[in-house]
C-alpha cells in the first residue's frame, strides 16, 4: 500500500522557521490529513512523515498484512531517515561541481529523526522518493485525489491527533501548535 507524505514551509529561505503545511494522503482508503505546522523545510517534512507514522500504529487494523511504502518528495527526508549515519549528497547534474549538500538534520530535527528512524523499524515500511508532480499528499496532486474503497469498513482510530491538542504560542493564528 503507497502512503504518501508531504511538508513545506512556504518560505523562501526553507531553512528558516515559519508557518507551513503537514499533510499525508492514503488513496486506497481516500484518506487525506492536512494541518499547519511551524517550523522550518526539513522540520515539516518529519512531523508530516511522523504524523503518518503515528496514524498507521493507531489504525494498524487498516495495514495488517499489507507491505508499506512511505512516499515523499523530501530526497533530505528520504535519504536522512533511511541511511543509518544520515549522510548524503545528491547528484545533480545541472550544478557545475556536479554535486550539491543537502540540509542536514540538527537540533529538533535531530530528535525527529530519531524518532522517525524507530518508527520505521517498529512499522517496518520501505521509505521511497518520488517527485512532487507524483505526491499524492502535496497540495497541487491532493486537490484531485483517486478514491480506490469508500467508504472506509471500519471506524479509523484518530488518536494520532492529540499531538495536535491545544498548546500556548505566542502566535494568535496558531492555536493548534
Amino acid at each position: 500500500m503507497k502512503l504518501y507524505f508531504y511538508g513545506s514551509n512556504r518560505l523562501e529561505r526553507r531553512e528558516e522557521s515559519g508557518v507551513g503545511i503537514i499533510a499525508f494522503a492514503i488513496p486506497d482508503i481516500g484518506f487525506l490529513f492536512r494541518s499547519a505546522h511551524r517550523g522550518n523545510a526539513l522540520e515539516c517534512e518529519y512531523h508530516a512523515l511522523l504524523t503518518l507514522c503515528r496514524f498507521v500504529e493507531a489504525n494498524t487494523g487498516l495495514f495488517k498484512g499489507q507491505k508499506l511504502e512511505f512516499l515523499g518528495d523530501s530526497t533530505a527526508a528520504v535519504y536522512q531517515v533511511s541511511r543509518p549515519d544520515g549522510s548524503f549528497r545528491l547528484v545533480d547534474h545541472s550544478l557545475k561541481d556536479s554535486t550539491a549538500p543537502l540540509p542536514m538534520a540538527n537540533g529538533e530535527s535531530s530528535r525527529l529523526l530519531e524518532r522517525l528512524r524507530a518508527f520505521k523499524k517498529k512499522l517496518g515500511f520501505s521509505l521511497l522518493w518520488v517527485p512532487l508532480s507524483e505526491n499524492r499528499a502535496a497540495e497541487e496532486a491532493a486537490c484531485h485525489p483517486t478514491v480506490k474503497n469508500s467508504p472506509l469498513s471500519e471506524k479509523l482510530n484518530t488518536s494520532f491527533l492529540e499531538a495536535f491538542g491545544p498548546k500556548k504560542n505566542s502566535d494568535p493564528g496558531l492555536s493548534s501548535f
